[in-house]
């Protein structure tokens, strides 16, 4: 169940007050609240807030899915092996895991709060940017395998079996309320258009978002980590990423120069050198830039054809030692390695 209520007190001061209910049969019941504030003092000038809990049930999956039998996604470097054996190419595998679902599991549970201003200081200018925090606990995940994998003090027997011998037989990665994630940032945005003239209109739009801090808890024992600007176990957050249009469009043609950005960071670093069998040197992934540009054309009411060129100047994918994804040399959660590619559509509408 959902109510919520708009009120606008005066012309230039709205508030919102929501709730919501949910009942879930295998968890049970949560309410949760938000309150949002909208002012706007001054023609060019907004302000606006709110602020809210979340919550996320577990899913059928994460509460009945069947074991599965497998081995770790990365290549990972066992510590105490190394100890024992004095190699690193030894103790170096895809470990067998066991996946489990977890029944027990308690549902995740947020706290969210943002804060913006938008500014028209002239017309068809605008700037906006608004901070955002939030805090979440008892995330649903298993305890990462390289969380797992460097701490085996911690947890051999719990979550690390091993042989007679010593060596890693069996790593058991179990969904489970893992602890909280606190993150916070800014997103930033504005546009700006030109009166259409005789060369047509000309345009310019950004949204970016600045992270100021990712830190997680991977498990309830586990201190917090920062993944910001770093490769922690499964992923990285970029401290910065943006998309810029440059727009012109002149009646049935319009043109689109876009690019896409994202900061580097320090790689996993997991990588080792099996002639040397030592571990390689650390590894700066650099930022990733990608240009494209496309155009239309808007034949008549019925008949529009598309074009553009993605990935304009060819550019290749960072390179990176990540060993958690089976594609190697570069992160395919987020860059692309198939280069310059170009595209024409056409459509039509019978109405």
């Amino acid at each position: 169940m959902f109510t919520e209520v708009v009120a606008p007190f005066t012309r230039e001061l709205e508030m919102q007050f929501a709730l919501r209910w949910d009942h879930y049969s295998e968890v049970g019941n949560t309410t949760n609240p938000k309150i949002g504030l909208r002012w706007q003092p001054a023609q060019s000038l907004l302000l606006r807030a709110s602020a809210g809990t979340g919550f996320r049930a577990p899913s059928l999956s994460d509460l009945k899915r069947p074991t599965i039998f497998g081995t770790t996604a990365g290549i990972l470097t066992d510590p105490q092996c190394v100890k024992q054996e004095g190699s690193i190419d030894t103790c170096t595998d895809q470990w067998n895991v066991e996946r489990r679902s977890n029944p027990n599991l308690k549902p995740e549970k947020s706290r969210q709060f943002t804060l913006g201003v938008v500014f028209e200081p002239v017309k068809r200018t605008s700037l906006s940017i608004d901070y955002w925090n939030i805090e979440k606990k008892d995330v649903i995940s298993t305890l990462r395998e390289q969380v797992i994998i460097e701490n085996p003090e911690a947890y051999n027997g719990k979550y690390i079996h091993r042989d007679e011998d010593g060596f890693i037989s069996n790593i058991l990665l179990m969904k489970e309320n893992q602890g909280k994630l606190k993150t916070s940032g800014f997103d930033i945005g504005g546009d700006w258009r030109t009166e259409r003239g005789p060369w047509g209109r000309f345009g310019v739009n950004l949204s970016g978002t600045l992270i100021l801090h990712y830190d997680r808890q991977f498990g309830p024992d586990e201190p917090y980590r920062s993944n910001l600007g770093v490769f922690l176990n499964d992923q990285v957050i970029q401290k910065w990423r943006h998309r810029v249009n440059f727009e012109w469009d002149n009646g049935p043609l319009a043109l689109t120069l876009a690019n896409q950005y994202s900061t580097g960071y320090t790689d996993q670093n997991t990588t080792y050198d099996p002639y040397t069998d030592k571990l390689l040197a650390p590894n700066h992934v650099k930022y990733y830039s990608l240009w494209d540009l496309t155009g239309s054309w808007t034949v008549n009411k019925q008949l529009k054809v598309r074009a553009g060129v993605l990935n304009l100047f060819n550019a290749d994918p960072p390179f990176s030692n990540q060993a958690w994804f089976f594609l190697a040399g570069y992160d395919p959660s987020y860059t692309d390695p198939r280069g310059r590619s170009a595209f024409v559509s056409a459509n039509y509408s019978f109405r």
